[in-house]
């Protein structure tokens, strides 16, 4: 995503933290590049200041409610990424699934084809 802004500097990173130790027990190399992508973001809001049951749950609504288009990685299984594309086709925002199990995409129909291709094409 950091390598995109430069090339496209209209899009803006805002990042929804879910609370406040998300990081507490990453081990190194993720820590470097979670303090990275913080420190570059236009935004950043962290949601609880402890872990709770929903907090990751609200996260994604928050990401929601400040987003036009959804761009995820979905295999079709139940859970958090569910919800969060389910409510976005709620919503009728645009969803863009980067999974290639294609039973579960069958929303990317929505999408026009080179906003598919170009966020594939993102490197």
């Amino acid at each position: 995503m950091l390598s995109v802004r430069r090339d496209r500097p209209g899009i803006r990173l805002l990042a929804f933290v879910p609370y406040r130790e998300q990081a507490k027990y990453y081990d190194p190399v993720s820590l470097k590049s979670y303090t990275e992508i913080l420190s570059q973001a236009d935004y950043v809001h962290c949601l609880s200041e402890r872990y709770t049951r929903n907090c990751c749950l609200d996260r994604n609504v928050a990401m929601l409610d400040h987003s036009s288009v959804l761009v995820c990685y979905y295999d079709g299984r139940p859970g958090g990424t569910r919800y969060t594309v389910s409510l976005a086709l709620d919503r009728g925002m645009t969803v863009i699934d980067l999974c290639c199990n294609r039973s579960a995409r069958p929303y990317n129909l929505h999408a026009a084809p080179e906003w598919i291709e170009g966020v594939r094409a993102i490197r």
